[in-house]
């Protein structure tokens, strides 16, 4: 019995030592995590990023919720749909392509009595799908121009 009496003796001497309680609220002290000026850094930064062009939105992805892109013009026709040059938190698939036949489109514009195309030239547009970088949903797909074509974004 004697023996564990000096154990926990011991334990309580080393274990409640003010030396080294007064190092450990120094140190803490020392390395916080906290920034007075963070919050104000930040909102300096987001209005500078939202004000370099405009933009009818800021698209993030459904899944996620990651910002894709900042600086977005909404669709002339499709309501759901927008265009960007700017993107971030996007893959591009370079692997797939997509090919979407002009001459479909062209058809129906017959069918409705515009005649000035003509059926001999099939050209095909071709398209690379475009997926979050973070969770992998498809949101987009990137023409040859470049422009990005967001279907499945939340605009905001």
């Amino acid at each position: 019995m004697n023996s564990t009496n000096i154990e926990e003796q011991y334990y309580d001497d080393l274990y409640f030592d003010s030396d080294t309680a007064d190092e450990e609220t120094e140190n803490s002290t020392k390395e916080l995590f906290y920034d007075e000026k963070l919050d104000d850094d930040d909102e300096l930064w987001m209005e500078k990023k939202l004000s370099q062009h405009g933009s009818d939105a800021i698209l993030s992805c459904p899944l996620c919720f990651t910002p894709l892109s900042y600086h977005t013009q909404k669709h002339e026709l499709y309501s759901n749909q927008y265009r960007a040059i700017f993107v971030e938190n996007c893959k591009i698939i370079k692997t797939e392509k997509l090919l979407y036949d002009e001459s479909k489109r062209k058809n129906k514009r017959r069918q409705n009595g515009d005649e000035s195309s003509n059926g001999s030239n099939a050209k095909q547009e071709s398209y690379y799908p475009v997926e979050c970088k973070t969770c992998g949903t498809k949101v987009a797909v990137m023409d040859e121009d470049e422009v990005f074509h967001f279907f499945n974004a939340i605009p905001s």
